[in-house]
């Protein structure tokens, strides 16, 4: 298991369906202030500029900051609610994260350390990255 700090962002263009009724929808979220792991500095920052960049580019930005698990729960089920066939969406994520066997994880800032070989608790308090981009692609 190794803990990163990564800045990424997915573009979904044209989910599916038509384009008359299309939108640009984000969902931006920087995490800098960490309660038990190393805090971040910058990802808070470059988070507010890119959601202040796409807005002024007519998205419909979901923006959050240090977001704890339940508000990043909140968060990623308004935008998978907002986003339609046809519209894009676009995922900025600016934080730290853990891969895990293959998989990489989005960490909310309400997360703890683990123990050695805490690989399940971090399965089971953050965020797959995999499952958020599969949601994005089902709609």
């Amino acid at each position: 298991m190794r803990i990163f700090a990564v800045a990424a962002f997915f573009l979904f263009p044209g989910i599916m369906g038509g384009w008359a009724q299309a939108k640009e929808v984000a969902l931006v979220i920087g995490n800098d202030d960490y309660q038990s792991v190393p805090r971040l500095e910058k990802a808070g920052g470059d988070a507010r500029a890119i959601a202040g960049i796409l807005g002024s580019k007519g998205y419909e930005v979901i923006a959050d900051f240090d977001v704890t698990r339940r508000n990043m729960a909140r968060d990623i089920a308004e935008f998978l609610a907002r986003i339609e066939p046809g519209d894009t969406a676009l995922v900025y994520y600016s934080g730290h994260g853990v891969e895990i066997e293959g998989e990489n994880y989005l960490l909310p800032v309400d997360i703890t350390a683990p123990e050695d070989g805490g690989e399940s608790y971090i399965r089971l308090e953050s965020f797959a990255l995999s499952d958020l981009l599969d949601s994005v692609r089902e709609t």
